[in-house]
This record gives structure tokens, C-alpha cells and sequence, in this order.
């Protein structure tokens, strides 16, 4: 059932438009910023977003901006996750001790055509709505 749950979210997930991935991510970082708990936290765990997962990029730097501690996940050779400390988004992944990252999305592009043709209309959207 777990197995089947985690394939249809991600199904839902990629199936998500550039907008609303961005829309939806603004919206749970808005809430975010509204919890106290989030505010008074010192540190911070969170994953650096990828496919179309919602964007982590402002709440990162919203925590870095406020001093707090931010962490990464990395998995060890061992299997084992530990934290990586990061002091900004421009960091070089060789420092915390990767040497490529590669994520298994488990499709091809064949299918993406459509995809890849909503890119500048969605990206048009995304410019008019900062005023550009």
C-alpha cells in the first residue's frame, strides 16, 4: 500500500506545471514563515529540491539570511544519513564530499515534447507575475 501511495504522488508530482510547483511552493513557504517554531529554530534539515518536489530555494535562503544553521541530507557509502552543513546555495559539491549528483528519475524524455514546449510560456507567466 506505502509502495503504491509514494508511486501515485510522485505520478501527481510530474505531472505538476512549472507554475504551480512555483505557486504551491510559495504558498507552503508563506505558511512556513507564519509558524514560531520555524522562526525560533536555530537549525534547519531540508533537502535541496529536484524533480518538480517543491522549491526549497527561498526557504533556504530565507534561513540563511536569518542566521539559522542549515543542513542538507547527504547518504554515506555506508547507507547512512548525516547532515551537511551549507553557508549558501553557491557552494561547491566537491567540499561536501560529493563528486557527481545524478538522480534516477526512472523515465526517458520521449514523452516530454509538451513538456518542454510550456517552458517560455511558463516562464513568460512567471516574468510578468515579478513585473518583469
Amino acid at each position: 500500500m506505502k509502495n503504491q501511495i509514494r508511486k501515485n504522488m510522485l505520478s501527481l508530482r510530474k505531472n505538476m506545471s512549472f507554475s504551480d510547483v512555483w505557486l504551491k511552493s510559495q504558498k507552503i513557504f508563506k505558511h512556513l514563515k507564519g509558524q514560531k517554531e520555524f522562526l525560533n529554530s536555530k537549525n534547519i534539515m531540508i533537502y535541496l529540491s529536484c524533480n518538480n518536489e517543491v522549491d526549497t530555494i527561498d526557504i533556504i535562503n530565507f534561513c540563511l539570511e536569518n542566521n539559522k544553521c542549515v543542513c542538507v541530507p547527504k547518504i554515506t557509502a555506508q547507507g547512512l544519513m548525516v547532515a551537511i552543513k551549507i553557508n549558501n546555495l553557491d557552494f561547491d559539491i566537491t567540499e561536501a564530499g560529493y563528486n557527481l549528483c545524478i538522480v534516477n528519475t526512472g523515465g526517458n524524455h520521449a514523452d516530454l515534447t509538451d513538456d518542454y514546449a510550456s517552458v517560455p510560456s511558463e516562464m513568460k507567466s512567471v516574468a510578468r507575475h515579478f513585473g518583469a
